[in-house]
């Protein structure tokens, strides 16, 4: 286990919207990401704030494909599981 980046962490889970079919069509839009955020950062939530987030979060979201697409090539190598 290791201290991972809050913004990471959100960015996946926008990112998973998606689905294993990559239905980009089911990604959240900018004002149900802030909608997102503004409950996640509760009192915190100012209009600032939550533009901060939105940038983080959309930085983020290269490192979440990143990080899923080297899992992939990982596991299309060593997996002896049989992907389709």
């Amino acid at each position: 286990c290791a201290y991972g980046y809050a913004p990471h962490d959100i960015a996946n889970h926008f990112c998973e919207w998606a689905g294993f079919e990559c239905a980009w069509d089911r990604y959240p839009t900018a004002a149900q990401q802030a909608r997102w955020l503004r409950a996640y950062l509760g009192a915190a939530a100012t209009d600032a704030a939550v533009a901060h987030w939105l940038r983080m979060v959309r930085w983020f979201e290269l490192s979440s494909h990143l990080f899923w697409g080297i899992w992939a090539f990982l596991q299309g190598a060593l997996s002896t599981i049989d992907f389709p």
